[in-house]
């Protein structure tokens, strides 16, 4: 017995065949064959005697292979992954080769709530070999309105031309798996092994805390569930598509760190918006070092164990009391005192850093110092909770929550996540030629004014009200031919948008493709890859069935034998090594001067610098590569410089001013030379297409430092402006995260701000500053007054600003405070003049600010005393 299976050559092969079960009972029966004897001695000698051997053979090839060849254990979901909507869900399959031979079989996986879709992978193992293979099957959005699936994995070898899925006792070998639909991400954990259990004296009698309690407090603490994914005893995911489901990695156990290519991924895990924290006071510092930016560094400088400490909150945690930030303990605090520099603190014990955060492309690497027990106390009965996944034996203590909900935020959306209307520009539309409609209307009227007048002239106009309609018909059938055959006239093709980010230190390339297909008919085709990936096509594309092939580990295929007529969109992300993809910076009088890289796959045009969060610059083009000065700054969406722009640059401008739009929940990586050059190959159609479209890359620009007693300009867009949070002023008319301003104010505001030069200028010895302040404040007096080591150096004071305020200083009191690179700023704007109540917050007068910039020129100074002019 054959069975076909859907929209694939693959056949069920029936091992058990009931007819020869029917046969060989009479055929093996002495009595049968006795009988059988005696009435047909003759014949039987002749035909009985074949027939019986080719029935056993029969019997002989159709059992054994099912339970000699490759059986497949069962299926289930890894650790990391979940059945999240719009997600890729990774499965794993156990598949043992029972047989004397090397022997190869394909996995196919199916949904019963998603017939169109299916998901194989190829295996191959050697006799008496059994392993572990990983399924992947990127969820359509529209899973929503399910609460649970229903997995079935089969397991087909090939038998000559096809592949056959083996049956057992007359039914295929099925594994099922039934799972619930859910949202959110898990964490991952690699904690340190559990401690020793306390003495019966000691109360509470709770377990020493590990980080796994540390983790898990933190988590609930931040409106989490406690459901995380553990990797002690397992290597680490090696692809993109494995850390998709995970927000929050969490390091305790120095053994993650050793291997190589487990540091890779996390670095992209990093770049892609993924968080990884890592507890210092049980994995040296020297393991982090592969995962900082070139830019960051944090060294380990000593173990202690304290007492009593202190600790200190920014970020405006400091109200709470200091008993309430005072800890003790008899047993000790083992803590470990590190130096950094690239990082942000957010709590200090004294002068010692006890958490604090990388920014590591649009993710974070989280650090802290302190034992978990430091962290966390025992829940209070009020706090705890009647389900397992939202209780816990401990809870963060309050000046922790802070950290706690900033570590288990969700991950946000890259810029240009949703879909946009790129891809399908470039194929456009069918139009029919204006002359063709013309023609077709002109002589429309005549045919109609003719009939008329010869209808008039023999007194028959009745029937123009029969034949004005067919004359009408006919011509929309024209326009319509017409309009077929102008659609003919597109070429198949494939448009694609890229987004690539390059890592930190040019050796990785992060992808993100919105494509578009255009096809003039139905076609059997696949886009084949051989690069760490997933693909995932529209929800439109209804017709045939969508096959994820994986035979590798990196290379894949996503096929359909009915890919639909017209045109449909995917999406498609990967992950493409490099090599020292990195733009070279140097600092002369002039501004920045930019060297591109050698081995970009095409030119790159269009240039934007995005040194700083919120102010991007617009690149010149020169003889040697690119330069950055003050003349060429974005405005009012001007993201393209030039008078005259071709159409593929306002498709672009169009991309820039949403890539740019303002996030405040994204962390944008910092100096990034954005520039358009051609799609790189990432994933390929087995079909001639023409191609068509352009990619967004974000290059790391590395910056040098200067000869020492070398002048250079630094325009604005290097010079970072920031708030200052250690004089407890804590503004929200500025945000860091985005680098833009509050809008449409309406009270007075104050905000305590700091420029910050490069760290490669520092220190500096400033000739000149140049500010400039775009503020609309109508009926306010607005005051910036700059600190000094002479005190408070007022700047400017402005009455009713409307216009843009532009002003060099020369103070060398101001100076010489922006000598080792922070210039402290304070900015007031005052209370309405015509409000008599100074609580009155019902005007309508608002205020905003669209910019602040520093630009600064001088010489670079010696970096200490041991530093010589070169």
């Amino acid at each position: 017995m054959h069975r076909n299976l859907t929209g694939d050559q693959r056949e069920v092969t029936n091992f058990t065949s009931n007819s020869c079960y029917a046969v060989l009972p009479v055929l093996l029966s002495p009595l049968a064959a006795n009988e059988a004897l005696l009435k047909l001695r003759p014949m039987l000698r002749a035909t009985c005697l074949p027939l019986l051997c080719l029935a056993l053979l029969g019997y002989h090839t159709s059992v054994c292979p099912a339970a000699d060849g490759l059986t497949l254990g069962g299926i289930g979901l890894t650790p990391n992954s979940r059945v999240v909507p719009g997600r890729v869900m990774v499965l794993l399959a156990k598949v043992v080769n029972r047989s004397d031979k090397p022997a190869v079989g394909t996995i196919v996986m199916t949904i019963d709530e998603l017939s169109n879709l299916q998901s194989t992978r190829t295996v191959a193992l050697e006799p008496g070999e059994s392993d572990q293979f990983e399924l992947f099957f990127p969820l359509p959005t529209e899973l929503t309105q399910f609460e649970r699936i229903h997995l079935a994995a089969t397991l087909a070898v090939r038998q000559g031309d096809h592949e056959v899925i083996l049956e057992r006792n007359g039914t295929p070998a099925i594994s099922t798996l039934t799972l619930p639909v859910t949202t959110g991400d898990v964490f991952g954990i690699a904690a340190e092994p559990d401690q020793p259990t306390l003495p019966y004296w000691y109360w509470p009698p709770l377990a020493p805390p590990t980080g796994y309690e540390l983790a898990t407090a933190a988590r609930l603490d931040a409106g989490g569930k406690r459901v995380s994914a553990s990797f002690e005893n397992r290597s680490l995911p090696l692809n993109r598509v494995q850390w998709s489901g995970i927000d929050l990695f969490i390091i305790a156990e120095p053994s993650v760190l050793v291997d190589p290519a487990g540091v890779e991924s996390m670095q992209q895990f990093m770049a892609d918006g993924g968080r990884i924290w890592v507890m210092l006071d049980k994995v040296p510092s020297r393991l982090i070092r592969p995962l900082l930016a070139p830019d960051q560094s944090c060294e380990e400088v000593e173990r202690v164990v304290l007492n009593e400490l202190t600790i200190d909150v920014d970020l405006g945690a400091n109200s709470l009391s200091e008993a309430d930030r005072t800890l003790r303990s008899d047993a000790g605090m083992p803590m470990t005192r590190v130096l950094q520099s690239g990082g942000r603190v957010t709590h200090r014990a004294g002068q010692w850093p006890v958490s604090l955060t990388m920014d590591i492309g649009y993710g974070q690497l989280l650090l802290t110092t302190l034992d978990s027990s430091v962290w966390i106390e025992p829940r209070s009965e009020k706090n705890r909770s009647s389900d397992p996944l939202l209780s816990s034996d401990f809870q963060t203590r309050l000046w922790n929550r802070s950290f706690a909900i900033d570590a288990n935020a969700p991950r946000a959306e890259l810029p240009v996540s949703e879909s946009i209307d790129y891809p399908l520009q470039l194929i456009g539309n069918p139009v029919v030629p204006k002359s063709w409609v013309a023609i077709a209307l002109l002589g429309f009227c005549l045919v109609l004014a003719a009939m008329g007048l010869g209808f008039a002239y023999l007194g028959r106009l009745t029937a123009m009200g029969v034949l004005a309609p067919a004359v009408a018909l006919v011509a929309s059938l024209a326009l319509l031919l017409a309009a077929t055959w102008v659609r003919r006239d597109i070429p198949e093709s494939v448009s694609r948008l890229q987004f690539i980010e390059v890592g930190d230190d040019g050796d990785f390339a992060l992808v993100r493709e919105q494509a578009s297909v255009y096809l003039s008919a139905a076609e059997n085709m696949q886009l084949d890859s051989q690069v760490d990936g997933m693909m995932r096509s529209s929800s439109a594309v209804t017709t045939g069935v969508r096959r994820l092939v994986v035979n590798d580990f990196q290379k894949w295929q996503m096929a359909n034998t009915d890919w639909p007529p017209g045109a449909w969109r995917y999406d498609a992300e990967f992950s493409i090594p490099t090599a020292d993809l990195i733009v070279d910076g140097r600092l002369s009088d002039q501004g920045l001067e930019l060297s591109l890289p050698g081995p970009l796959p095409a030119p790159f045009q269009d240039a934007v610098l995005s040194f700083v969060a919120g102010d991007p610059l617009l690149c010149r083009p020169t003889s040697a590569g690119l330069r950055v000065d003050n003349q060429l700054t974005p405005a009012a969406g001007s993201w393209i410089s030039g008078s005259l722009i071709s159409d593929e640059q306002q498709r672009r401008l169009e991309v820039y001013q949403r890539y740019f739009e303002p996030n405040p929940l994204l962390q944008r990586p910092a100096r990034r030379l954005l520039g358009w050059t051609t799609p790189w190959q990432g994933a390929s159609w087995n079909r001639e297409l023409q191609q068509q479209g352009s990619a967004l890359v974000a290059l790391p620009v590395r910056l040098q430092r200067p000869d020492i007693g070398q002048e250079v300009f630094v325009p604005h867009g290097l010079v970072q402006l920031r708030k200052d949070n250690s004089r407890g002023n804590i503004t929200s008319i500025f945000n860091d995260r985005t680098g833009k301003w509050r809008t449409e104010i309406s009270i007075p505001g104050r905000a305590d701000i700091q420029f910050v030069l490069p760290a490669e200028v520092v220190p500096l010895s400033a000739s000149a500053i140049d500010f400039n302040l775009d503020i609309a404040a109508p009926q306010r007096v607005v005051t910036i007054t700059i600190a000094t080591e002479m005190g408070p150096v007022e700047l400017v004071k402005l009455d009713s600003p409307s216009i843009a305020w532009s002003h060099t200083v020369a103070d060398p009191a101001i100076l010489q405070a922006f000598q080792d690179g922070i210039l402290n700023v304070n900015i007031e704007v005052g209370e309405l003049k015509s409000v008599q109540n100074a609580q009155a917050l019902t005007s309508v007068v608002t205020w905003h600010i669209d910019h602040f910039h520093a630009s600064v020129r001088g010489r670079v100074l010696a970096s200490s005393s041991l530093s010589e002019k070169r």
